[in-house]
């Protein structure tokens, strides 16, 4: 006698996998959007090499960075169609 997993389990896995996509690509873009964003407006508006122009660029670069991240890894590792 085999023990299988039930239909409906193998469902709500499917569907908890979907919502996970959904939810890291949205955290990707709320992360991606907002650095894009600061990093145009810092070196659109601030003199290089002072200060803020520096803390700046790492600040909204990491977000854009952490975007783009979450973005590749979805990219190379997602299973829903695999």
């Amino acid at each position: 006698m085999t023990i299988s997993t039930p239909p409906f389990i193998i469902r709500s896995l499917k569907c908890l996998v979907g919502a996970m996509l959904i939810f890291f690509i949205i955290l990707a873009f709320v992360f991606l959007i907002p650095g894009g964003i600061g990093l145009f407006h810092v070196n659109a508006n601030l003199v290089a090499g002072t200060n803020l122009w520096i803390y700046g660029n790492i600040t909204f670069g990491t977000f854009t960075a952490l975007g783009v991240a979450i973005l590749v890894f979805i990219a190379l590792y997602n299973t829903e169609f695999g």
